[in-house]
């Protein structure tokens, strides 16, 4: 059977709207602070609490905001943090590296869970497959390598990109970018 049709978690900056695949989101809870991480890290705001677990957290807010120059974010605006699950992934690499990571760098968090906030301008849509375009040939590996699959235009002049985000995520704390403090 060919899926036809999936579930997207949508969030929009005025003209450009961002989807994420809902295929491994778990959980959200509204963000209240977190806690420090022993590194900086671009984009990585620190540790929150789920349940009994701490979770890293990424901030992607600022990363879509220094990518695509997006002027129209209210840094005090309220925000939620999903909560994205490393068993359901398709990136095995991600899964053993990350918690090779945390073991070295002490941190004590969820080997299993990771995190990020986005702000409360999101909303779950249903989304045809079929409307979904992937970038040409020439293009195409460059976006995907940055964890940008594909991109679509509504009548309104805005953009719609599909976005990974777990390899935005995981290339940023993986491939350096890591200072220990």
């Amino acid at each position: 059977m060919i899926l036809k049709t999936a579930d997207f978690l949508s969030i929009n900056y005025g003209n450009y709207d961002f989807i994420i695949n809902r295929y491994n989101i778990v959980g959200s809870i509204s963000y209240s602070g977190s806690q420090s991480l022993p590194f900086t890290a671009e984009y990585f705001n620190g540790l929150i609490n789920y349940g009994e677990m701490k979770i890293i957290s990424f901030d992607i807010d600022r990363f879509l905001t220094k990518v695509f120059k997006l002027n129209n974010i209210d840094k005090n605006e309220a925000k939620i943090s999903i909560i994205g699950d490393l068993k359901k992934s398709s990136y095995s690499n991600y899964k053993e590296r990350f918690k090779e990571f945390i073991l070295t760098q002490n941190i004590d968090c969820s080997p299993d869970l990771f995190s990020f906030l986005i702000s409360f301008r999101s909303e779950v849509k249903r989304i045809e497959i079929r409307n979904l375009k992937i970038f040409p040939k020439i293009l195409k590996n460059f976006y995907k390598n940055n964890g940008f699959l594909g991109c679509t235009f509504k009548d309104n002049n805005s953009i719609v990109f599909f976005i990974d985000i777990e390899k935005i995520i995981f290339d940023i704390l993986l491939k350096g970018g890591i200072k220990n403090e």
